[in-house]
């Protein structure tokens, strides 16, 4: 295991930290205080200063929006912060108020230097003042802090994820290479502390270059997302890491973790290694991400590496969002990657003679209990296609009008958006209907079985002649007919341009299927 720099040896031998100090512990400026007091005083102290801002802007009036005030107020707040951080010990709420008096005077001299220059130019120097700051505030958990601040002030600067990549290599190359002097040694350790909330600004936005993420997409959302984020895959958008680039990384962190420590230089790690080159090449983001969990490990920062492990994972998900790769190529080349992965793990428990070894006694019920489990997954899925099959052979056939919506926001990757005519009042029915009943719809139907009228029935009324019932499904907080999306193979999006109805099959108690789209003349759509 590579040994610890310089400058944290040095303090431990001089008596600044305890011997059984890590790399993460120095220094700590007080003890752990339990955090639902703290977020009750910071929300105390923030609930304070913004009324004190507000009561000062209400007597200053129009004055107050002058840049000359902005910076006497900004400088009046900063003086008054830093007063009270520097005090080695104080109050808990006195701490919390002096920490939202300096966010506010940082955000009155960055409106000021706004009004005077550009946005960029003020972006700059309030970063650089987060610099000095930590420099000048002794506490370890402020300097994490201004660090983020800085980090996320030049993403707005610049909002490709490289220079802050490459400013936190240069802080992590300082620190591993620093001096054993002691003037240096504050430095560095304010360094290090800085360069742990930049670390965590950094992966954030490269997760928000890679994108929604495998099952998170709907929660997440895309709408916010830039566009450019689906270009970036194949290293198309300008300032995004190409795949060289992501590769070289991805080697490069992980031949400093070889060359550091020798219980990474095994054998078995190989295949894995391997796969994740291969990711790091479909995935530009990747590769920068798994080079901060490299260092972040070779440094003993273990809450960074864990940030940097999730952020992989991330990425890794979010494979599946683009859009530009065909679901089966991407299947294709998951299933590749963990069939070798098994290969090499199989491989390797033959040599080590594992396979040869009898399974133990307490093996079997886990045995059991695995093989119950699956036989359990398959009777529920086959149970359920063969619910499917039956609505489908003995359904009714219904077709119901989409709403007009434009074909161009219509057609969305592999999917086409559904907006069924339903009532308007569906809109103040709750989702959470007595004993977990859904609402069902009243449908009148023509010769050619297409929905002319959908009512909601009041009260206890039944159906009329001629209607037939419709279920409905909750989703994402509204009432949708079956489904609210229609999945189709890549390539065939032109065909359902043509789409005006949805085809249902439908049960006499109204559970429905969506089996197709049919266009203006009832003709189903089978390209």
């Amino acid at each position: 295991m590579k040994p610890a720099p310089a400058w944290f040896n040095t303090a431990v031998a001089e008596g600044l930290l305890p011997p059984e100090a890590t790399l993460a512990d120095a220094p700590r400026a007080q003890q752990q205080r339990p955090w639902p007091l703290l977020l009750l005083m910071a929300v105390g102290a923030w609930v304070v200063t913004l009324l004190l801002l507000l009561m000062v802007f209400v007597a200053l009036g129009d004055v107050s929006r002058d840049p000359p005030i902005s910076y006497a107020l900004g400088g009046l707040a900063l003086v008054a912060a830093l007063g009270v951080l520097r005090q080695p010990t104080m109050p808990m709420f006195w701490e919390q108020l002096a920490l939202s008096l300096l966010g506010v005077g940082m955000a009155l001299l960055g409106f000021g230097l706004a009004h005077h220059g550009d946005r960029d130019l003020a972006l700059a120097v309030l970063a650089l003042m987060c610099l000095l700051l930590a420099l000048y505030l002794p506490r370890a958990w402020l300097q994490t802090l201004l660090g983020a601040a800085a980090a996320a002030l030049l993403a707005v600067l610049t909002p490709h994820p490289t220079p802050l990549l490459l400013l936190w290599l240069l802080a992590w190359g300082c620190l591993q290479g620093w001096g054993p002097a002691w003037p240096a040694l504050r430095w560095a350790a304010v360094l290090s502390h800085f360069a742990a909330g930049w670390a965590m600004v950094l992966l954030l936005q490269l997760c928000v270059w890679a994108g929604p993420s495998f099952l998170l997409g709907d929660a997440v959302g895309d709408g916010g997302v830039p566009a450019v984020l689906h270009a970036c895959a194949d290293g198309r958008a300008p300032g995004c890491l190409a795949p060289a680039l992501s590769v070289g990384a991805a080697l490069l962190g992980l031949g400093l973790l070889a060359w550091s420590w020798t219980a990474a230089r095994s054998a078995s790690l190989l295949g894995p290694a391997l796969a994740l080159l291969v990711l790091a090449g479909v995935l530009p983001t990747l590769g920068a991400a798994l080079l901060v969990l490299c260092l972040a490990a070779l440094s003993h920062s273990w809450r960074q590496a864990v940030a940097a492990g999730v952020a992989c994972a991330w990425m890794v998900g979010s494979f599946y969002y683009q859009l530009e790769w065909p679901l089966a190529h991407k299947a294709q080349l998951l299933v590749v990657l963990g069939a070798l992965l098994a290969l090499r793990a199989w491989w390797a428990s033959r040599r080590a003679g594992v396979a040869a070894t009898p399974p133990a006694t307490g093996a079997q019920p886990a045995r059991w209990l695995l093989g119950g489990g699956l036989l359990l997954v398959l009777v529920v899925v086959n149970a359920a296609i063969w619910q499917k099959q039956s609505l489908i052979r003995h359904g009714q056939p219904v077709y119901v009008h989409l709403a007009p919506v434009d074909p161009r926001s219509l057609m969305q990757g592999d999917y086409m958006q559904l907006n069924f005519a339903l009532p308007s009042e569906l809109a103040q029915q709750r989702l959470l209907q007595p004993w977990g009943q859904r609402l069902r719809l009243a449908a009148r139907l023509n010769a050619q079985g297409v929905v002319t009228e959908l009512r909601l029935p009041q009260g206890a009324t039944g159906l009329a002649e001629g209607e037939i019932w419709l279920e409905l499904t909750p989703k994402d907080g509204r009432w949708v007919l079956v489904t609210d999306a229609w999945f189709f193979a890549e390539g065939q999006a032109q065909a359902f341009e043509a789409a005006r109805f949805g085809e249902f099959r439908v049960l006499p108690d109204g559970r429905a299927l969506l089996v197709g789209m049919a266009d203006a003349e009832l003709i189903p759509i089978r390209p």
